[in-house]
């Protein structure tokens, strides 16, 4: 074992040694007890149930030896009697010795004579004649296997007997190259039917004339149910979706295979990955839930070709739709050894600089990132596109598409110019290699736009997708999955931009597309539903958040799994929903469950575990609870710079909210000096003008701020929204956030009336910009009314909330709780401002505008 099995194997036995979870391991067919010396698994929460036909595969501190023997005589004469009654007791003593009293070999010749009626004693003739025809000995059943094998063949010439005669014998020499539970689906493909009349039967079997005329797909699934009435098949009870499975006993495979021919069995291989490639399920459709049983027959298939016929002339589409299916079902690490395993054979059959292998690197590369191994990915990257250009040339195909997944790679790693230049020399290169419409063409054109939007710039971003969504529509047609992607980003990158506006119907019709296109339980569309409850709640619509946000973690967990990635994200959102809605009791044992969930499913220190880490303690914090809160995030900083290095976007990241949760805890000088620190690592890595580099100097405002220093925090708070304003524009929602907190700090200072303008601009500009329903906006609304209150400005303060109570009452409906919250509001202004006509009218349940009337002017108060 080594690699990426290796690596899992370590950090599943670190969890099992660590956790307090209680689990069962079972270690299935040991062969040597050497095999399982250095992987045994311990923990004081867990069991071990391991099966050998050795005596000495237990570890030296011990364990409980249970013997599992064959039948005893009185257990299989009494399966013998209890199936075939009437059989007289010497035939059924003469039957279970003649089969060793082995549960496979008695069931199989149970079932077969309860098909053809046959006698128990007759059949025991025929038994010892098909041994020496096999010359096969007559042991009694000692040899498994040689006793396995004559009760096969017997069961196969009785199926092969019926109509059409001689089919069954073909149909169970494909499936056995399959894994032992199989869908039905294959047996109908053209592959099949086809296929099958090619096979060469074994020379020691029973010989018969392989039909003339075409195959069809109703007489194999016939063959395969006369395999079931004599007992070397069987449908499964479990089937899933509507891809009907069947089983095929692992040992009567193994009996079966061993008596090939070398080119019968190739010819059997390269069928069924036919077969297989032509049944599998597509993009969420009937049978989408069987595809773990596709992927299993398709690495058993793999895993016999021991002479490369899936690789001649090159490698079998099958191999590929393996890989993306387990990237498709969230399975990133099963997707590395896939790949691992597949560059190997590559390089071994078709040579290091054959297109599949570099084809097959890339795919290897790409599921190490989609597994938060960068580390990992960028090397064979780098060296996946060097081998192509030198190969292929720049501006082939595969060259653009491994230098497009290098670019992105860098995106994730936190080198956005590295990767910002790749993806403009790649689209240019595209362009005029493909064509302005090719496809691929379109792909580049949106990982620019998308490379662009994780740096920040939203202005060059948003252009881009717009284009893309237009040109693939045009050329992909509104349906294609990719014009579905294309909308969801845009729609994506505006609520980024904070214009809920533009941003809600994009997101409507994504999912509503992909609701239709996909079905509801695909991954995109619940994926859909996950953009789109966050602009829900930046809208003040909690009644469709929540619920929205339920039914979709429901969804997923009941359509893809607890551990799929679209579960795990779901999970993450609706806590993080509860958290926003002040409910720590429903978000933290959600957020302590993901944790958990990471812990197990990437170790201890994957990027996606440390992300979850963060997230738990960000809702510690939100919860008071900051003795939780800080060692959490404390170890998450410290864990992100030890595994991406100091000065990572992410460990900045984590140093940054470390700060804050000091400030919370009051320990200003520790929140002064990580900040300092994090805005001097951020000027230098990504520069005085980032988005982020700005954020943690206003950060550092806000902690003077409550440390009482005002004077540095004016200072820094006036610094930040100048270049704000400079750099990322007047309306955009951080230079508003800025303009909002330089007016609290000048509140606090005594400089009211300035701090009224400002506050004044930034609730008119968040109306405009964010709408009038944005909790943004509303917070706004809330600093504006208490500013004009202070300085006494009643009418203006009464206006607005005014306006408050009527956009309530239209967007939540009259008794919402935070419509009532406005009115009580309103109420006590009316009666702070000496209009208490106005405040009874109101509390009486008159409308707002009603009541204004009612309302006198404001009376003069004494001072």
């Amino acid at each position: 074992m080594g690699g990426a099995d290796a690596e899992a194997a370590q950090a599943f036995l670190a969890w099992l040694a660590s956790t307090r979870r209680r689990w069962l391991v079972v270690l299935d067919a040991v062969p040597d007890p050497s095999l399982v010396h250095e992987l045994w698994p311990r923990g004081a929460t867990g069991q071990v149930v391991v099966t050998s036909e050795r005596n000495d595969v237990l570890p030296r501190t011990g364990g409980r030896v249970v013997a599992v023997d064959r039948l005893s005589s009185s257990q299989a004469e009494a399966y013998v009697e209890a199936r075939l009654p009437g059989t007289p007791p010497a035939d059924v003593a003469r039957l279970a010795d003649d089969l060793g009293r082995l549960p496979l070999a008695l069931a199989v010749a149970v079932a077969d004579l309860r098909d053809t009626g046959g006698g128990a004693g007759e059949y025991a003739e025929r038994l010892a004649e098909r041994r020496q025809e096999l010359a096969l000995p007559d042991d009694a059943g000692a040899d498994v296997a040689a006793t396995v094998l004559a009760v096969t063949t017997l069961a196969v010439d009785d199926a092969d007997a019926r109509h059409p005669q001689g089919l069954a014998q073909l149909v169970l020499i494909l499936v056995s190259v399959l894994g032992p539970t199989f869908p039905l689906a294959v047996l109908a493909t053209a592959a099949v039917g086809e296929g099958v009349e090619s096979l060469v039967r074994p020379r020691s079997w029973r010989r018969w004339i392989t039909p003339g005329h075409g195959i069809t797909p109703a007489e194999l699934r016939e063959a395969l149910a006369h395999l079931c009435r004599v007992g070397l098949a069987s449908l499964a009870d479990d089937s899933v979706d509507g891809a009907t499975l069947a089983r095929v006993h692992p040992l009567v495979q193994e009996v079966v295979r061993a008596q090939l021919d070398a080119a019968t069995l190739d010819t059997a291989l390269r069928t069924a990955a036919e077969a297989l490639a032509e049944a599998w399920p597509r993009d969420g459709g009937p049978g989408a839930t069987a595809e773990p049983v596709f992927r299993t027959c398709a690495s058993t298939v793999a895993a016999l070709d021991v002479r490369g016929a899936l690789w001649d002339p090159e490698g079998h589409p099958v191999l590929w739709e393996v890989g993306a299916s387990l990237s498709r079902a969230g399975l990133p690490h099963e997707a590395v050894v896939h790949w691992e395993r597949l560059v190997e054979d590559a390089t071994r059959t078709l040579g290091a600089e054959h297109l599949d292998t570099l084809t097959a690197r890339n795919n290897l590369a790409l599921a190490h990132r989609e597994d938060g191994r960068l580390d990992r990915a960028v090397p064979l990257l780098v060296g996946t596109l060097e081998d192509a250009e030198r190969v292929l040339g720049a501006a082939h195909p595969a060259t653009l598409t491994s230098r497009n997944n290098l670019a992105m790679a860098y995106r994730d790693a936190g080198l956005v110019e590295r990767a910002l230049e790749m993806l403009q020399r790649n689209l240019s290169a595209s362009r005029r290699r493909l064509g302005a419409d090719h496809p691929d063409t379109l792909t580049s054109r949106s990982n620019l736009a998308l490379a662009y939007r994780d740096a920040g710039l939203l202005d060059e971003a948003l252009p881009l997708l717009v284009r893309g969504l237009d040109d693939a529509e045009r050329v992909l047609g509104p349906d294609h999955p990719a014009t579905l992607a294309a909308c969801r980003d845009l729609g994506l990158t505006h609520w980024l931009d904070r214009r809920a506006d533009r941003a809600l119907p994009l997101l409507e019709r994504a999912l509503a597309d992909r609701e239709r296109v996909l079905g509801p339980d695909h991954p995109d569309t619940l994926t859909s539903r996950n953009d789109l409850a966050p602009a829900y709640r930046d809208v003040r619509r909690p009644d469709r958040t929540l619920p929205l946000l339920e039914d979709t973690l429901a969804t997923a967990e009941r359509a893809l799994g607890p551990d799929h990635p679209v579960t795990l994200t779901s999970r993450g959102n609706l806590a993080l929903a509860y958290r926003d809605a002040r409910r720590p009791d429903l978000a933290l044992p959600l957020l302590e469950r993901m944790l958990a969930d990471a812990e197990r499913t990437h170790g201890y220190q994957h990027a996606d575990t440390l992300a979850c880490r963060g997230v738990l303690a960000l809702a510690y914090q939100d919860a008071g609870r900051l003795d939780r809160a800080i060692p959490l995030l404390e170890s998450t900083h410290a864990d992100r710079q030890r595994a991406l290095g100091p000065d990572h976007p992410d460990a900045l990241t984590s140093a940054n909210y470390l700060a804050l949760a000091y400030r919370d805890a009051e320990r200003y000088g520790d929140a002064v000096r990580l900040l300092e620190r994090t805005l001097a690592d951020r000027q230098r890595v990504l520069g005085t003008d980032h988005p982020d580099t700005l954020a943690t100097r206003g950060d550092l405002a806000l902690v003077h701020h409550d440390a009482g220093r005002l004077d540095h925090a004016i200072a820094l708070l006036e610094g930040t929204l100048e270049d704000r304003q400079r750099v990322l524009g007047p309306g955009h929602p951080d230079t508003l956030t800025s303009r909002s907190n330089l007016a609290v700090a000048y509140r606090e200072a005594e400089r009211t009336e300035e701090a009224v303008v400002l506050l004044e601009r930034t609730f008119v500009d968040r109306q405009r910009m964010l709408g009038p329903d944005h909790a943004d906006t509303v917070a706004s609304r809330v600093v504006l009314v208490d500013a004009y209150r202070e300085v006494g400005r009643w009418d203006d303060a009464l206006a607005v909330l005014e306006r408050a109570l009527r956009d309530d009452e239209r967007l939540l409906g009259p008794a919402d709780p935070q419509t009532s919250g406005s009115r009580v509001t309103l109420v006590d202004a009316y009666r702070e401002a000496g209009r208490d006509e106005a405040a009874d009218a109101l509390e009486a349940g008159e409308p707002v505008d009603v009541a204004r009337r009612r309302g006198a002017r404001p009376r003069r108060r004494s001072a």
